[in-house]
C-alpha cells in the first residue's frame, strides 16, 4: 500500500511539473549555404557547417520566436557562392539582407549598426537557382556582389526580423550578454549603451540602478534618503539640482547616489527615466 502511495505522488508530481513548465516557442524552418555555414540568432551559434560542402542539402533551424536577428556567415571554397534560408514565420533570403565581405565585431548581434553594408545581391545561377529541392521556390540566393570565382569568399549577412524599436521613438531594453549595459532606441535603431560605474540596468526601472541601491534594505544602516521628492508607487525622481540625473525611488524613499543618464538625454519624469532633450524641455 505504501508503495502504491509514493508511486502516486511521484505521478502527481511529474504532472505537476510538466504542467508548470513553461514551453518555449520556436521559429523553424532550413538554411544552406555553397560551402560551409554558420547561423546565428541574436548572437547566439545555432548551427555550425552541418550542411558543410553540401550545399543541396538544408539543414535544419530552431530558434526562439522572440529573436531579433539572424545572420550567416558563408566560407565558399570555389567557383560561386550562396547563402539560402527560409523560415515558417516568412522569414527568407531576399535582396532586403545585409551583406559584407568584410568582419566586424558583433556583426551578428543585436544593435549593430548595418546601414553602411549593401543589400544582399541574388546572382542567376541558372541550372543551380532551384536546389536544394525543398527550398526551391521559397527563398533566394544571395551573396555580396563579389559572387564570381576568385572574389568574396567569405561573407557576413543578417536580417532584422524583430525589431522592439519599430513603433517606439525611445524605449529601452536588456541586453542579454552583459547588464551593466543596455539598448536604447534611437530613429527606431536599437543602440547599445553601457551604464555609469557602479550601476546595474534594471528593467523594470528602464534606467540603471546604483549597486548600492540593489542591496539597499529599508531597514538597514545604508543611505536610503526619506527626505526627497519620491512619490509612492513612481521608481525615480528628478535630482532638484541637474535635470540630467535622478534618483531611484523604493517605497517613496529616495535611495543612495543620483545616477546619471547617458550622454545626450535627461531625465524625463513622464517616462519615468531619460530621454532626448527634446522632450524634457525644461532641462536646457
Amino acid at each position: 500500500m505504501k508503495l502504491h502511495l509514493d508511486l502516486g505522488l511521484i505521478l502527481v508530481a511529474l504532472v505537476a511539473i510538466v504542467t508548470c513548465r513553461k514551453v518555449q516557442s520556436v521559429i523553424t524552418g532550413e538554411a544552406t549555404c555553397d560551402n560551409r555555414m554558420s547561423f546565428y540568432a541574436d548572437g547566439l551559434l545555432y548551427t555550425n557547417g552541418i550542411n558543410d560542402n553540401r550545399w543541396r542539402r538544408s539543414s535544419p533551424v530552431s530558434i526562439p520566436d522572440d529573436t531579433q536577428v539572424v545572420a550567416i556567415k558563408c566560407v565558399n571554397r570555389g567557383r560561386v557562392g550562396g547563402i539560402k534560408m527560409a523560415l515558417n514565420d516568412g522569414t527568407k533570403t531576399d535582396v532586403t539582407w545585409k551583406c559584407s565581405a568584410t568582419f566586424e565585431d558583433n556583426w551578428n548581434k543585436v544593435g549593430f549598426h548595418d546601414a553602411a553594408w549593401a543589400n544582399a545581391i541574388v546572382p542567376d545561377y541558372n541550372t543551380v537557382k532551384t536546389q536544394p529541392q525543398s527550398l526551391n521556390g521559397k527563398a533566394d540566393w544571395i551573396w555580396t556582389s563579389g559572387y564570381k570565382e576568385g572574389e568574396d569568399t567569405t561573407v557576413y549577412c543578417r536580417k532584422v526580423i524583430n525589431n522592439p524599436c519599430a513603433f517606439a521613438g525611445v524605449k529601452y531594453f536588456v541586453y542579454p550578454f552583459d547588464d551593466t549595459k543596455f539598448y536604447q532606441c534611437d530613429n527606431n535603431v536599437a543602440k547599445l549603451r553601457d551604464c555609469p560605474p557602479s550601476t546595474t540596468w534594471v528593467q523594470e526601472n528602464y534606467s540603471c540602478v546604483s549597486d548600492i541601491v540593489l542591496d539597499c534594505d529599508l531597514d538597514s544602516d545604508l543611505d536610503c534618503d526619506s527626505d526627497n521628492g519620491c512619490i509612492k508607487d513612481e521608481p525615480n525622481t528628478a535630482d532638484p539640482d541637474d535635470c540630467t540625473k535622478f534618483y531611484h525611488c523604493k517605497h517613496g524613499k529616495r535611495l543612495g547616489d543620483p545616477v546619471s543618464c547617458p550622454g545626450g538625454t535627461a531625465y524625463n519624469p513622464d517616462v519615468h527615466g531619460c530621454d532626448h532633450f527634446a522632450n524634457v524641455p525644461d532641462c536646457p
